[in-house]
């Protein structure tokens, strides 16, 4: 609409449309896929980021972190965790406007299993039964799905708890294995001894205590042993300190030598030992049988009694004597 300097107008007009303004440029769409999510330690995981878009361009490049201070690139990276424990796996595309977009998944790792044990009883011999308890091991994040021993001496068992009889003295390595739902496994040993122990002389002929024997006669001196551990028995026999006779569980002893000798055994495993000793006195021949002859033994008990006697005829007087006077005159 215009007027001029006569005041005259005139009057003309358009149609304008307006439009929206173009879009700009759009940020990528991170994504991607863990296979497996729970996995053992040391089994590799595999991060896929296919799934990944750019809505108006393309994506130029991919970068990972998996949770335990390492990373990779790459549309497909693969990654194992040497550690258990629940990982954070993060996703940062940029396309070729270098605009970015993250995502972030979960890993788990599994832990392995503890395994522990204890037995009874703790002081162990041959032949003992040992009860072995695994009730100490544990899961930390399931359960355990079996127990597996070793006892060391060739044997093997299974469950949670065991008995086992040594048959052999010595020092065992005693190992138990525990694998858990996860197909984890961990093992743990202790060592367990199996003493020696002494033999034991349950007998012998003659008993214990001195014994007098005429010179030139023959002693037979007998013993009965035995090894608790079923250990084979070595006899070592001495005469007042000098070897005699054999490896044999019997000597015959003769001495013409009167006076007091010593007669030992030892028996051993080839470890430990027992030992029995004798004083045996050696009298000149027929002083023996004198000895224990009827007739001096009916004199001894006359002297015996003879002595008795007069030490009581002795008291008696003593007991009727009347007693001095000790009062004393007055002057």
């Amino acid at each position: 609409n215009v007027t001029d300097n006569d005041s005259l107008n005139g009057t003309v007009s358009h149609d304008v449309v307006v439009q929206a303004a173009p879009p700009g440029p759009q940020p990528p769409v991170a994504d991607f896929t863990a296979n497996p999510v729970r996995v053992n330690p040391g089994v590799p995981v595999t991060f896929d980021a296919s799934a990944s878009l750019d809505p108006d361009g393309t994506i130029a490049s991919y970068t990972w972190e998996f949770g335990d201070s390492s990373g990779g690139s790459g549309v497909v990276a693969t990654h194992s965790y040497a550690n258990p424990g629940v990982f954070t796996v993060n996703l940062t595309v940029v396309d070729n406007q270098t605009l970015s977009s993250s995502a972030t998944h979960q890993v788990t790792v599994n832990a392995p299993p503890h395994a522990g044990f204890q037995f009874a009883p703790t002081t162990v011999f041959v032949g003992i039964s040992v009860t072995f308890d695994g009730s100490t091991s544990s899961d930390p994040d399931g359960s355990i799905a079996s127990y597996a021993w070793d006892f060391g001496d060739g044997s093997t068992g299974t469950g949670i708890q065991a008995v086992h009889v040594f048959a052999a003295k010595g020092t065992f390595q005693i190992r138990l294995t525990v694998v858990d739902n996860d197909g984890l496994s961990n093992q743990t040993t202790r060592t367990l001894a199996v003493p020696d122990r002494a033999p034991q002389i349950t007998s012998s002929t003659p008993g214990v205590g001195p014994l007098t024997i005429d010179a030139g006669a023959t002693q037979t001196f007998t013993v009965i042993a035995w090894d608790p551990d079923g250990d084979a028995l070595m006899y070592t026999w001495r005469v007042d300190g000098a070897a005699a006779g054999g490896n044999l569980s019997a000597l015959n002893f003769a001495s013409t030598t009167p006076g007091a000798h010593v007669v030992n055994v030892t028996v051993s495993d080839g470890s430990l030992v027992a030992s029995r000793e004798w004083t045996v006195t050696v009298v000149a021949a027929g002083y023996l049988a004198l000895l224990t002859s009827l007739p001096f033994l009916a004199f001894v008990l006359a002297v015996i009694v003879a002595v008795l006697l007069v030490l009581w005829f002795r008291r008696k007087r003593k007991m009727e004597r009347p007693p001095r006077s000790t009062n004393r005159g007055i002057f």
